[in-house]
């Protein structure tokens, strides 16, 4: 993640390859699909690890979290339970920004990230499936959306809908 203040400084970028729980040997294709090897991933911190540093995080900043639809949010909240660790939900709160562009845009079909980001830069980006670049082209994508919302810039999604 990427954590920001309300004037777009980085407070904080965090990224590491958190183990799984269950299972421990990733598949040919997800570890292609991720551009890693199976030791990076034995490498990576337990997942109590990151939930105990995002607890700080969300205790100490009160962020409001912007996911690009929900798999991230409902990944956090199988982990917590297949970790048996408390859940954070009344704790957090997640801003949706596929919903919203959805919404805002009348778009019938999710938009995927990198076209968001395409939108917003207006250039093709390549994407590595980092947690951390993705973050970052969301973070990208809040702030080109703020814009357009406050009335400051616009995009043309006509190719999207």
């Amino acid at each position: 993640y990427q954590l920001e203040d309300e004037n777009d400084n980085i407070v904080e970028a965090y990224n590491e390859i958190i183990k799984p729980t269950i299972h421990n040997k990733l598949t040919r294709r997800t570890l292609k699909f991720l551009e890693l090897n199976q030791n990076d991933v034995d490498k990576g911190i337990p997942f109590k690890e990151f939930y105990t540093h995002f607890a700080e995080v969300v205790d100490k900043y009160k962020p409001a979290i912007l996911v690009w639809g929900r798999n991230d949010f409902l990944a956090l909240r199988e982990a917590y339970k297949i970790n048996k660790l408390p859940s954070l939900r009344g704790k957090t709160r997640y801003i949706n920004l596929l919903k919203l562009h959805k919404n805002v845009f009348n778009l019938k079909n999710d938009l995927g990230l990198f076209n968001a980001l395409k939108l917003y830069n207006g250039e093709d980006v390549p994407q590595t499936h980092c947690a951390l670049e993705d973050a970052q082209a969301t973070a990208t994508i809040f702030k080109g959306f703020r814009d357009v919302v406050d009335g400051l810039s616009t995009v043309d999604t006509s190719q999207y809908k």
